[in-house]
């Protein structure tokens, strides 16, 4: 239970003033804050006060199906009638003491135990959020970021305009072609590069991997989402807070009990407008002791006995066990003692007042002054000469925090919250996250047909109690004058005989025989009340399961139920997306928590990067030193982030992926550009183990562009190795033909040589023939005239 001090709880303190001295706002202006934020919680001055707790701890037992179930006692066990406005004769026979009493008798034969389709419902429904989660994007916001996004988007489109010109380029001075580079070629590819986050600054990734990790570390998916969903299907509230944790010097998330949350009232559902908030935590002795080292120890054993019994100690042997200092450990048995610490945080205004001075040559200065500062007025000189003053009172928003032990003037931690997260600069944030759904919750609105279930179990109970078995009504008479074989029967021989053989003897009456009256049959079988009662139990109880739909939303076959086999496809499937639809409220206030703490962790992280060196080492592992480097330098250039949630793939994003990865490796068979199975096996690896669909489409889409552009290269060289190949067989061609011209030619050649040789040789034996026959003939003309004797 919350404690609730009577001496603070009927007190009522005033809100103290903000309007003072700075440098006097010690610990005790810090513990009258968180007085004064805790005093209006135990009078319920917040938006829940102190007497809810009791209605969240009733709430969150029927989600258990633990309710108390004596109310059930006093409203089936009442008999007091005196509220009777009749006295009818009825009510008449209901008020006699032997009628009470005969009333009362079955219910002390039923096991009072809860019977209750809430725990189901709760695992049901934690069945089915828990598979779901959004991502955290985080991208630059500021106008200059923007333009450097803006500037790099339109570089790689140029880029890519002129890709074969600066290739050949840097080919030829030997510089390496970036092959992973995602170029748009058009304006259209650069509209959807943008839209997918491809031009986003490394910082803003940077930034992304550090709030995502810082996530991880606080356990979200396992604790603290699951926390909160069950807060919400409980509640209808939920709460988280982010936290510096000391120890790594890292930025954190968890979980508090909306139980014990304090927070000043709002009509925004997500409470981002409160101005104060609080937290009851329960702190060990010991913890306290490292806290508080000033404390007298009389005074820690004085607080432990007031906590003896109380916040989960044990109660007893204080004097022989716990109040004893153990003299081997120096330790005191109560120091294990949890004791209520009060976590106050609220926004706070300092007043700082500044001079403003012209001076008569105009130049200007600003002056600090002090809270209490006194300044001069200006003598009329300087004031004919130009000069001027002005005290101007500025005021400055901040987040100030105090752990306050409850019932004692101590506190510690207290001051100003350090890397506090501002909105846009100017708007302090607490750490605290609140979410409140639009309507009652789940199990509130469950209550009625809960109760209703577990009275209809236990009337069933004390029907079975007062019920009367099957049996016989045996007319006697009918069986006193029955023989068998000279003897008579006696009634239970008779009886027996029955069954045993299944022959039964009687007569109608004794000496005649005859039917005078009165039942046919000597037995007649008396019906018990169980199938009756069992099928009223039955329809009873599905009717408060069908009500449950009606009441919640939800189909039944979200909790598991069997669906009807005569129903169509298509209603079915309608009814599913209808209770989706209402659930998806639930969802949508979880997601706003995670982005309102999101966005706080992160800005806390611009400043503790930016000015503490021990956060930057410690984030050093977590992203590379390089960004760490660019970090810190952004933070010069005043840029600003903004994050967005998205959802994470559910499994018909996973299907549809695994089908484009079954496609890819198929086209890949069929000599087209795809993916191996390598990158297969790796991308899916990603994709079950909740990498991010994007990166992976990305991934995809690279590993398809690579493998193309491969392709397409190695198809390129082999046109070029067969262009060479053919070259070379064209050019073997010609020089064939060539040398046969060529030996062609040296044949005619040497066959015209041959030619002209013989042609000389003929011509000269023809000469030579010719001559001969000229000699021949002047012969012959000699001999001739010789002969004739003329001369």
């Amino acid at each position: 239970m919350i404690p609730a001090l009577p001496a603070y709880k009927d007190r009522a303190w005033d809100s103290p003033r903000t309007d003072i001295d700075p440098k006097k706002k010690d610990s005790q202006y810090c513990i009258d804050w968180s007085k004064y934020i805790y005093s209006l919680f135990c009078r319920n001055k917040t938006s829940w006060g102190i007497d809810t707790y009791t209605k969240f701890q009733e709430l969150r037992d029927y989600s258990n199906g633990q309710q108390d179930v004596d109310k059930y006692k006093t409203w089936l066990l009442s008999g007091d009638d005196s509220s009777a406005s009749s006295t009818t004769t009825v009510d008449t026979f209901d008020t006699l003491p032997l009628t009470k009493v005969a009333k009362r008798e079955g219910w002390f034969n039923v096991m009072w135990s809860n019977i209750s389709p809430a725990p189901r419902i709760m695992s049901s429904l934690h069945g089915q959020f828990d598979k779901l989660d959004f991502d955290l994007y985080v991208d630059c916001a500021d106008p200059d970021s923007r333009a450097l996004e803006e500037e790099k988007a339109y570089r790689a489109l140029v880029e890519a305009q002129n890709a074969d010109w600066q290739n050949k380029i840097k080919r030829e001075l030997g510089i390496p072609i970036d092959s992973t580079a995602v170029l748009p070629r058009s304006l259209e590819e650069l509209d959807m590069l943008k839209a997918r986050g491809g031009f986003k600054l490394n910082v803003a990734r940077a930034m992304q991997k550090l709030v995502r990790y810082s996530f991880k570390i606080s356990k979200w998916d396992t604790v603290v989402r699951k926390k909160i969903i069950d807060d919400l299907i409980c509640l209808g509230y939920s709460a988280g807070r982010d936290y510096f944790d000391t120890e790594d010097n890292k930025f954190k998330t968890k979980w508090i009990d909306p139980a014990r949350t304090v927070i000043q009232f709002s009509n925004e559902h997500d409470y981002c407008d409160s101005e104060y908030a609080g937290y009851f935590s329960f702190w060990t002795i010991s913890n306290l002791k490292k806290k508080l080292p000033n404390i007298d120890e009389n005074e820690w054993k004085a607080l432990a006995h007031g906590a003896l019994g109380a916040y989960g100690n044990p109660k007893g042997d204080w004097e022989s066990r716990y109040s004893v200092l153990d003299p081997s450990t120096y330790i005191c048995g109560y120091d294990g003692f949890k004791v209520p610490v009060f976590e106050a945080e609220w926004i706070d205004v300092d007043v700082k007042k500044k001079l403003y001075y012209n001076s008569k040559y105009g130049r200007k200065s600003i002056i600090e002054l002090g809270y209490d500062s006194k300044v001069k007025e200006l003598n009329q000189d300087l004031q004919d000469a130009g000069a001027s003053q002005e005290i101007k009172n500025l005021s400055l928003r901040l987040v100030r925090q105090c752990n306050w032990v409850i019932g004692k003037d101590w506190c510690f931690d207290w001051g100003v919250v350090k890397m506090a997260s501002r909105e846009g600069y100017s708007k302090p944030q607490l750490t605290f996250h609140v979410e409140q759904l639009l309507q009652p919750s789940i199990i509130e609105r469950l209550i009625p047909i809960l109760d209703q279930i577990e009275i209809t179990f236990l009337r069933y109970q004390n029907s079975l109690a007062k019920m009367v078995e099957n049996g016989y009504a045996i007319n006697t008479s009918m069986l006193g004058n029955v023989t068998l074989g000279g003897n008579k029967l006696k009634p239970a021989e008779v009886i027996k005989l029955f069954k045993q053989s299944g022959i039964f003897l009687y007569q109608y009456s004794a000496g005649t025989g005859l039917y005078t009256g009165g039942a046919a049959l000597p037995i007649t079988a008396i019906d018990g009340g169980m199938k009756n009662r069992v099928a009223e139990t039955i329809q009873t109880l599905e009717m408060w399961m069908k009500e449950i739909e009606n009441m919640t939303g939800i189909n039944p076959l979200m909790l598991g139920g069997t669906p009807d086999p005569n129903a169509p496809a298509d209603s079915i499937q309608a009814a599913l997306q209808a209770s989706s639809n209402i659930t998806k409220t639930i969802l949508d206030a979880c997601f706003e928590i995670k982005e309102s703490m999101g966005s706080s962790m992160m800005r806390r992280m611009q400043a503790g990067i930016r000015n503490v060196s021990e956060i930057r080492k410690a984030y050093t592992g977590v992203i590379s030193p390089n960004d760490i480097d660019a970090l810190k330098l952004m933070e010069a250039e005043g840029v600003q982030y903004g994050l967005t949630p998205r959802a994470r793939p559910d499994g018909g994003v996973k299907m549809r992926y695994e089908k484009w990865l079954s496609d890819a490796m198929q086209n890949v068979r069929e000599q087209r550009p795809g993916a191996d199975l390598p990158d297969v096996m790796h991308l899916w690896r990603q994709l079950d183990t909740g990498g991010d669909v994007d990166e992976l489409i990305d991934q995809l889409r690279y590993v398809i562009e690579k493998n193309k552009q491969e392709a397409q290269a190695q198809a390129e060289k082999m046109i070029e190795k067969q262009g060479q190949v053919n070259a070379q067989n064209e050019q073997t061609k010609v020089q064939g033909a060539l040398a046969t011209i060529k030996a062609q030619a040296e044949a005619d050649m040497a066959e015209e040589k041959l030619r002209g040789v013989v042609k000389d040789q003929l011509m000269t034996k023809e000469k030579n023939y010719q001559w001969l026959s000229d000699m021949r003939q002047a012969a012959d003309e000699e001999d001739k005239i010789l002969n004739t004797g003329k001369i």
